[in-house]
């Protein structure tokens, strides 16, 4: 999949201090990437090549999604009540969770999921700063396969990638790292 990752879909939603510069680095690695955000076009002119504001055509162009929207009520926005990216007949087929989500939080969230999407908890670690140079800390949360396959996801936008487990274990470590 290392190869084909190069030909997927990214979006990365949730583009405000840390998500816009996670998109950018992953644009600048070569990866097919758009930005999903709420608020008005004009506050991205500098990026708004790279942005999408439709939410349903956002949602279902993405093959990939990286959520790094603030907290579970904007990831609920974000999956079922606002934007419902994964309440529509076409969704990403992988969910990044890179909001810092409580491990129960996390599982809650992943058993509203449908059944054939693939999730990977990764939250991170870093100040603007480092999302800025790529240099974010991420603590991954999946299959060690999976984690294999979408590693160089992590390597643009991150210095330190760790994988930690199954699914809810970055969470669990994230939390303890706070």
């Amino acid at each position: 999949m290392k190869k084909a990752l190069r030909n997927c879909r990214i979006g990365v939603a949730g583009c405000g201090a840390m998500g816009l510069p996670m998109l950018q680095c992953l644009l600048d690695a070569g990866f097919h990437a758009t930005g999903f955000d709420i608020r008005p076009r004009e506050d991205f002119t500098a990026a708004s090549d790279h942005m999408n504001f439709d939410c349903v055509e956002f949602g279902t162009a993405t093959d990939i999604l990286i959520s790094v929207v603030r907290d579970m009520a904007q990831t609920e926005a974000l999956c079922f009540s606002t934007q419902k990216v994964f309440s529509r007949r076409s969704y990403p087929g992988i969910f990044i969770v890179s909001s810092t989500l409580s491990p129960g939080q996390f599982d809650a969230l992943v058993s509203r999921l449908p059944d054939d999407v693939t999730v990977i908890d990764a939250p991170m670690s870093g100040a603007p700063v480092a999302a800025k140079t790529g240099s974010l800390t991420f603590m991954i949360g999946c299959d060690s396969n999976l984690f294999d396959e979408v590693r160089p996801l992590f390597e643009a936008m991150g210095q330190t990638v760790n994988h930690v487990g199954e699914p809810s274990s970055g969470m669990t470590v994230k939390v303890l790292n706070n």
